[in-house]
């Protein structure tokens, strides 16, 4: 932000309410309160290919945000007097100050006729590319919603929004607790406490480095490589948003290429393992040279740190925050040039095992206590960022099949795997048993009619909530 916008949001800025005194006051932890998050609104979308009850998915809501742990959800954010956002809870939640906002808005015909509903990416054979810059708003959020959190810290509002848009034959729009199973939602923790405050304790005896320590951008070589992205910004002023989607076949078709590659350059060893995330991440590549000319290029991946560090999550508890380290990967100029598919993808990989283990967990997680956003790779070079939410699981978790109205016959039929299955209402992507559905395996599969779960037969599909989400009808790293 420049200093004519930083004076005019100071000057412009409304005076937040006035506390009350009954609220209890939670922080927001230091990864979820980085500046530019204030800054930013998440919407998300879900698209189910049913008639749902839409009275069952906000008292089931609300019911959850009565327990303890969970009405932190249903906090007002505020800035304290030292300027950290934290999080004001009512004592009691009430029509004037209500846990979240809820709006319905219904459409008396079919999602396909309706002039915004009928552009709703779909799948297909072949690979495409959508504009979605606001392309959807009629249907995924309202004006009031569209709130950023340090808007949203001068109002006396909640920080979650829903929009829900019905059609006679889709909704665009808890589980456990929808399906009356609330002896099976797991406890709240670190409501109070930051679960990240434990990773990389400074007075450990046995501390290392981060990996790429010596490749840290800093001083002269940071103020040089920010003045790029400045200068690629001013020459390349207009963002927009797309969706690209890529069907099945072709992504198996790059991860086979990507494995031909390696197999020609393993020379007899065996064959290094690469997974479709890191494959899409090296394709993606492909294009660097066309817009950046010879430039060296760093790959920052986005890594959920449950599941990598034993002890430092309690089992069975839900951790509502951000938990997250990061993983670079740097290519030289030569190397976006000549590297094949398959040694892009393995760089990417070999990157991700590297500076994961626990160790290098806690040594990133010391460098961010120093440095807020640490960025690695060369001063003349540029930087993409990739997150592969796979593991997530949102589809495995999203089930609204109790408050299925009216069950419609999906526009696809079942895959065989759906059709071997016995039980409707799980989320699509859910596997029987055994190893994880990989991403095209998420992408292909369709929804049985009646149960009530969330469509992803393309990547508009994706899902979520935030300080404003919308529910209409995907998955974090490898």
């Amino acid at each position: 932000m420049n200093a004519a916008a930083w004076l005019w949001r100071r000057c412009t800025a409304r005076t937040p309410p006035p506390i009350v005194e009954t609220d209890t006051v939670y922080p927001l932890h230091r990864q979820d309160d980085q500046a530019f998050y204030r800054q930013m609104n998440l919407v998300w979308l879900l698209r189910f290919e049913d008639v749902l009850d839409v009275d069952k998915l906000r008292l089931a809501l609300a019911k959850l945000l009565e327990r303890d742990g969970w009405r932190k959800i249903g906090g007002r954010l505020r800035i304290n007097s030292k300027g950290k956002m934290e999080v004001h809870v009512p004592e009691k939640f009430t029509d004037e100050r209500p846990a979240f906002r809820w709006t319905h808005q219904i459409f008396d015909m079919p999602l396909d006729e309706h002039p915004v509903g009928a552009r709703l990416p779909k799948a297909g054979d072949h690979p495409y590319v959508q504009l979605v810059d606001n392309e959807f708003q009629e249907i995924e959020t309202t004006s009031d919603q569209a709130l950023t959190p340090e808007a949203l810290s001068h109002l006396d509002e909640p920080q979650c929004s829903f929009l829900v848009t019905s059609f006679t034959d889709q909704t665009i729009a808890w589980s456990l607790m929808l399906a009356g199973r609330e002896d099976e939602i797991p406890p709240f923790d670190g409501a109070e406490e930051d679960v990240m405050d434990n990773l990389g304790d400074e007075n450990q005896e046995k501390t290392e480095p981060f990996a790429l320590q010596d490749r840290l951008l800093q001083g002269f070589s940071l103020a040089r490589f920010v003045l790029r992205v400045v200068w690629d910004i001013a020459r390349r002023p207009l963002i927009q948003s797309k969706i690209v989607f890529l069907p099945a076949s072709f992504v198996s078709h790059l991860l086979q290429q990507a494995r031909d590659d390696l197999k020609a350059s393993s020379e007899g060893e065996e064959l290094p393992f690469v997974s479709e995330g890191d494959v899409l991440t090296a394709w993606t590549m492909s294009v660097l040279p066309a817009i950046y000319g010879n430039r060296p290029y760093t790959v920052m991946n986005v890594a959920d740190l449950r599941g990598r560090v034993p002890g430092l999550f309690k089992p069975g508890h839900a951790y509502v925050q951000n938990t997250l380290t990061q993983t670079f990967t740097i290519f030289s100029a030569e190397d976006v040039k000549s590297l094949g598919l398959g040694r892009r993808a393995l760089r990417v990989r070999q990157s991700i095992v590297e500076q994961t283990t626990p160790a290098q967990c806690a040594a990133y997680a010391r460098l961010t206590r120093k440095i807020s956003i640490p960025l690695f790779g060369e001063a003349s070079g540029t930087m993409g960022s990739m997150t592969n939410w796979g593991k997530a699981k949102f589809f495995d978790i999203i089930d609204f099949a109790p408050a299925v109205v009216k069950a419609v016959s999906p526009a696809f039929p079942p895959s065989a795997q759906d059709e071997d299955r016995s039980d409707a209402g799980r989320s699509t992507d859910d596997p029987d048993h055994g190893e994880e559905p990989s991403i095209t395996q998420r992408f292909d599969q369709r929804i049985d009619a009646g149960n009530g779960r969330s469509r992803h037969a393309a990547p508009s599909d994706v899902a979520g909530c935030c300080s404003s989400a919308r529910l209409v009808g995907e998955d974090v790293d490898e």
